[in-house]
């Protein structure tokens, strides 16, 4: 499985953590480069992978710890997979490359077809109004207009539980240098066809520097993609082709009825798509949130408090956008595929009726998230 992670030139955050990234990991120049930076890749990664099993031996036979909340299993995210040293053995390859880029990260689109890799993470900074120092991660696309990158109504796939994984370190970690974590809802860009997450340090240009917040993110980088290719959240994901031009992208262009083809193209596009990407494993379980606020704080109490991972969050101010195409989509580009809505009940505002209407009449799995934690 190969991943790449990607910083900006223009970007003093995403700087701040690849510095970081080199600093505290072996990476060497892999001879190659992108844009006419260097790449680097992180050597030894089989043995980068043999400290998770290790680690994970010292958690006991059954390789996590564990605690009730109400009727769920709270998780530390971390389990021993048991083909762990089967996977070594097999020498199946398994890449982390760093890469640097000269567009603005929000703007760089299908960089998965310039890139070969099968999982994205974005270094970037966090801009607030606000400033407060804050450590945080997302999925990316748009439930509406394409104001900062991407397509519009568009969302791209959504590894769940990368995502999971990255929260739980930044969260063991983060709070000791007082920073808030957050998870942000689905917002901005680029397009991607491939799964990808951006993870950020926030939320102003004199944080964006700090060294140990970028020591921090560095860190749970690597940590999360260790426990997810080990884990079933990652070693079922299939290499999708590097098609250069989806059918829906190909029949944009066309004019009269052959909109209405786009569309249906598109459609099969996706599916088609997920399904080269999509987890075999059905043990693990996924979730689409809708409602809120934009840092979601339901997210954070799911991922952390419960075996699901959430993929796209569509935040209050999104709703109005939001029909029963667009929830399919996000459903269907969670990796595993999102078995259940959850209904941020009192983020729902004036869309509420009819959101929870729309659900019903399609026979989507849906929860109020007071009565999941019941």
């Amino acid at each position: 499985m190969r991943f790449a992670i990607i910083a900006s030139e223009k970007d003093p955050a995403g700087l701040n953590i690849k510095d970081s990234l080199l600093g505290l990991f072996d990476f060497e120049e892999s001879g190659d480069k992108f844009g006419g930076n260097s790449v680097f890749l992180l050597k030894n990664n089989s043995n980068v992978f043999e400290n998770n099993e290790k680690e994970s031996d010292e958690r006991g036979k059954n390789g996590e710890r564990t605690e009730k909340i109400g009727n769920k299993q709270k998780t530390n995210g971390r389990k021993n997979e048991d083909k762990i040293i089967e996977k070594i053995k097999s020498g199946e390859k398994q890449e982390i490359k760093l890469y640097t880029i000269s567009s603005d990260l929000i703007c760089s689109e299908n960089l998965d077809k310039k890139i070969e890799a099968d999982i994205f993470i974005f270094a970037s900074k966090h801009r607030a109004e606000a400033g407060i120092k804050t450590l945080c991660c997302h999925c990316i696309g748009n439930f509406g207009k394409a104001d900062y990158g991407g397509k519009e109504k568009s969302v791209c796939p959504a590894p769940a539980f990368l995502l999971k994984n990255i929260l739980i370190e930044l969260e063991k970690n983060g709070k000791g240098i007082n920073h808030e974590i957050a998870i942000e809802a689905t917002h901005h860009g680029p397009y991607m066809e491939k799964p990808a997450v951006f993870v950020e340090v926030g939320s102003n240009e004199e944080n964006w520097g700090n060294k140990e917040a970028g020591n921090i993110v560095a860190k749970a980088i690597i940590s999360a993609l260790e426990d997810f290719y080990f884990s079933k959240g990652g070693e079922n994901i299939i290499e999708r082709n590097n098609e250069t031009e989806s059918n829906g992208e190909k029949a944009n262009n066309k004019k009269g009825d052959e909109k209405n083809n786009s569309k249906n193209n598109e459609k099969k596009t996706n599916k088609e798509s997920n399904e080269k990407i999509n987890l075999k494993n059905t043990e693990k379980k996924s979730a689409l949130i809708i409602g809120g606020s934009h840092y979601n704080h339901l997210a954070n109490k799911i991922m952390l408090s419960t075996d699901y991972a959430v993929g796209h969050i569509c935040a209050k101010y999104n709703l109005e956008n939001l029909d029963i195409e667009l929830v399919r989509q996000a459903m269907e580009k969670t990796i595993p595929n999102a078995s259940l809505v959850l209904l941020d009940w009192k983020g729902l505002g004036k869309e509420k009726e009819r959101i929870v209407k729309m659900l019903e009449e399609n026979n989507i799995n849906c929860q109020r998230n007071d009565k999941f934690f019941d």
